[in-house]
């Protein structure tokens, strides 16, 4: 796989997961490719986004504490400043009825745990190639 490593170019992904080997691992799969930026929860991710920081991309888990995925992206899509935020979810539930209402809400993409690392680097790489920008 073939993605620009130019520090200057890279793209920033923020990553938000209340589970701690699963944000080490996905570190441990896009450092050498993007930016990334770890949260926690959904809070402290929009309190991020809120204070002028925009991610090219946000990598979700579904449930968290204190502001779980549902709510987080309803905030952000609901939100003009931040709505084109592309959005990926990563999460163990795979539910086909809770993930299109996730879509019609602008949820892009939806990343199955257990994470294949070859899979999401592909998805990523070709979302970013497909020039859908905000």
């Amino acid at each position: 796989m073939s993605i620009d490593t130019d520090l200057n170019s890279k793209k920033t992904i923020l990553v938000v997961d209340d589970d701690e080997m699963c944000v080490n691992l996905l570190e441990v799969i896009l450092n050498k490719y993007y930016n990334v930026v770890t949260k926690r929860d959904g809070q402290e991710a929009f309190d991020y986004i809120c204070n002028g920081n925009y991610p090219d991309l946000i990598l979700l888990d579904v449930e968290m504490p204190k502001m779980n995925g549902r709510v987080f992206v309803r905030r952000v899509k609901h939100d003009s400043r931040y709505a084109k935020i592309p959005i990926f979810f990563v999460t163990a539930i795979n539910n086909p009825q809770i993930n299109n209402a996730f879509q019609q809400l602008g949820v892009q993409e939806f990343i199955f745990k257990p994470i294949n690392s070859i899979y999401l680097l592909e998805r990523i790489k070709n979302f970013f190639d497909s020039n859908l920008k905000y």
